[in-house]
């Protein structure tokens, strides 16, 4: 208590000593201001001029430039296919549909629906009750035919055997008619004796009546005897007649024998064309139509597939079909002459693309190998493309007729190709280029290159030239790059670089 009194005393005398002593400060402080602006002006005036001579003497300083990160790959050769995938269509290698020849009413079908059926296998079997009635009539008839065919042989023969006795007593007349000729000129000669024996009264009327009779009776032989022979040629040309008659009563009942025969055969080929028989082995595919069903002539009843091999077909466009023929020597000298390195080989496969997951994407897909079967020699003349088809064996008939895949035909094959990612390549108007990385002096440069590109595939580009083997190719930060540029290599084929270092270090 005694000490903080003593203190407020001391304060008190403070500031009584302090305001004695602010008049004479304050004249001595405005004394000083002017004084006091002088030299800072000065002072200020010397920093400039110093600050300008030591600015014309020293060399500028410049800040470093911070170098780009880029990511580089080291270019090598692999093998690459030149290759086609398309969009294809399963067919079973055969497909016949069961087609009736002739209406009917579908009886019964022998084999249920998806059966599997062997070759002449009757599957159904169409109503010919009365085509079977119809063929038993027509046998009747030709039985009849037949015997008609053995009557007429019999009558040509008798025919025959008469014109050869009618022949022969037409001989017969024939001596009779020249015997009767005879008596009648020696009975003429007799006359002619008597009668000059008459006329000088050395014969008697009765011997010259006797022979007057006598060349009568030998006139009256040879007109029976002609008549007779007449009457023979007559009966040969009646008997040539019969044989005619008999042979063309033969040759009518062999022609009825003939069109009961064809109409018998035709019977028969419809009996049995009537029995629905399987083409060849396979599947059998639904019924179209029900037993007691009226069918006609080219209705489809069922179909049969046969899925032991299968057939894809698709299409091709113009320019790629001709590297499919492996026989064109042509398309070999092509290859060699405008793309070096390739190789033609040939290889059709069919991938059946996998099932969606649940989790997203598909399931791996199956690749099976086929041969081109047959490549069309015209296109389309809408699409312009090439029909070709492909072959191959149906695991455990497991594929079915009509199901969508996708085919794949590699063509060309190059043992050491350059392929680059495409997300690498600058498209300038001087055409496509890429930049690389080069080490000159110790630093990373970017350098140029022009590349010829011949096919892509997916993301990557198979080039012709315009890179070596063993060069770091520039894959990513590329943008804004120059020829010349220095960069720092952040990843080199896919490793972390340590700046520190330079050592990669693995992802």
């Amino acid at each position: 208590m005694k000490k903080s009194v003593q203190d407020s005393h001391t304060a008190e005398a403070f500031w009584k000593n302090r305001k004695a002593a602010a008049p004479a400060n304050k004249e001595k402080k405005s004394s000083l201001i002017p004084w006091s602006f002088t030299i800072l002006i000065v002072i200020a005036t010397l920093l400039v001029i110093g600050y300008g001579s030591v600015r014309e003497t020293a060399e500028p300083v410049v800040s470093a430039k911070k170098l780009t990160n880029v990511e580089v790959m080291t270019v090598k050769t692999e093998e690459f296919i030149e290759s086609l995938t398309l969009p294809a269509i399963i067919k079973a290698d055969r497909v016949a549909t069961l087609k009736p020849e002739f209406e009917g009413i579908l009886e019964r079908w022998f084999f249920p629906e998806g059966a599997q059926v062997e070759m002449d296998d009757v599957i159904a079997e169409i109503d010919t009750e009365s085509l079977r009635l119809n063929h038993e009539e027509l046998e009747a008839a030709l039985k009849t035919a037949s015997q008609n065919v053995a009557l007429g042989n019999i009558k040509k023969e008798s025919a025959e055997v008469n014109l050869t006795n009618i022949r022969k007593n037409s001989k017969l007349q024939e001596f009779e008619l020249e015997s009767a000729k005879s008596e009648h000129k020696l009975a003429q000669k007799q006359f002619e004796r008597i009668r000059k024996l008459s006329k000088q009264k050395l014969s008697t009327p009765s011997l010259l009546d006797d022979a007057q009779n006598t060349l009568t009776q030998s006139e009256l032989a040879i007109f029976r005897a002609k008549q007779n022979l007449i009457s023979a040629r007559l009966r040969i040309q009646l008997a040539k007649l019969a044989i005619k008659e008999a042979g063309t009563g033969v040759e009518l009942a062999e022609a009825r024998i003939a069109e009961l025969e064809a109409s018998i055969n035709l019977l028969e080929y419809k009996i049995e064309k009537g029995k629905l028989r399987a083409p060849f082995s396979g599947r059998l595919e639904e019924h179209l139509v029900q037993p007691g069903e009226m069918v006609s002539p080219g209705d489809p009843l069922a179909s049969i597939y046969d899925l032991k091999f299968l057939r894809v077909t698709i299409n091709v466009p113009d320019r790629y079909v001709t590297f499919l023929d492996s026989a064109n020597e042509g398309t070999k000298l092509f290859i060699k002459m405008n793309m070096p390195g390739a190789e033609q080989r040939i290889r059709a496969k069919l991938i059946i693309p996998g099932l969606p997951k649940l989790t997203g994407g598909t399931e791996s897909g199956i690749e099976l190998d086929a041969q081109i079967a047959r490549i069309a020699q015209s296109s389309d003349p809408e699409s312009n493309t090439f029909r070709v088809e492909l072959r191959l064996p149906n695991p455990k008939e497991a594929l079915k007729h009509g199901i969508i895949v996708r085919s794949k035909i590699e063509y060309l094959f190059y043992p050491d190709a350059v392929i680059i990612p495409v997300k690498a390549i600058q498209v300038t108007d001087a055409g496509p280029r890429v930049l690389v990385v080069e080490e000159t002096d110790g630093a990373q440069v970017v350098r140029t290159r022009d590349i010829e590109p011949i096919s892509i595939q997916g993301s990557n580009l198979l080039i012709r030239s315009g890179l070596i083997r063993g060069e770091h190719l520039i894959v990513a930060g590329w943008k804004g790059l120059v020829g010349g540029e220095k960069v720092n290599i952040l990843v080199e084929d896919g490793n972390f670089v340590k700046p520190a270092t330079g050592k990669k270090e693995k992802e």
